[in-house]
């Protein structure tokens, strides 16, 4: 469930890399959940007062490593651009002074965004 509109507060390029990479790394999570039926993925977008709210969540195999907040690449393609997919998650929701929460627990993922919405008095603007 995605609310578009709650995204307009952040430039278009920002809001590509934001979804494409929390996407991105739930496909790949995904694709070594089996059987088929047992891949789940939950995402939702929305505004709650004066915040942009952003959870995603899904299933994986396997356990996962954390390096200063960021869960470590399981990718073992070294042929292949990875492990910068969660830097740049938190790139831009700091760059929009919000706070990025990722964890597991019990062979789930969790991505919680939270970004301030920008103030309709231009005095207060970012």
């Amino acid at each position: 469930m995605a609310d578009g509109q709650s995204l307009s507060s952040l430039a278009d390029d920002d809001v590509y890399a934001l979804c494409g990479n929390i996407l991105d790394n739930a496909v790949n999570a995904l694709s070594a959940i089996s059987p088929v039926s047992e891949r789940l993925l939950v995402l939702t977008i929305k505004t709650q007062g004066e915040l942009l709210l952003i959870h995603e969540e899904n299933p994986f195999v396997g356990s996962l490593a954390y390096a200063d907040g960021l869960p470590l690449t399981t990718q073992e393609n070294e042929n292949y651009a990875h492990g910068f997919g969660t830097a740049s998650i938190r790139r831009i929701v700091e760059n929009y002074r919000g706070t990025l929460y990722l964890h597991d627990r019990d062979g789930w993922f969790y991505v919680d965004i939270a970004i301030p919405l920008p103030s309709e008095d231009p005095a207060n603007a970012r």
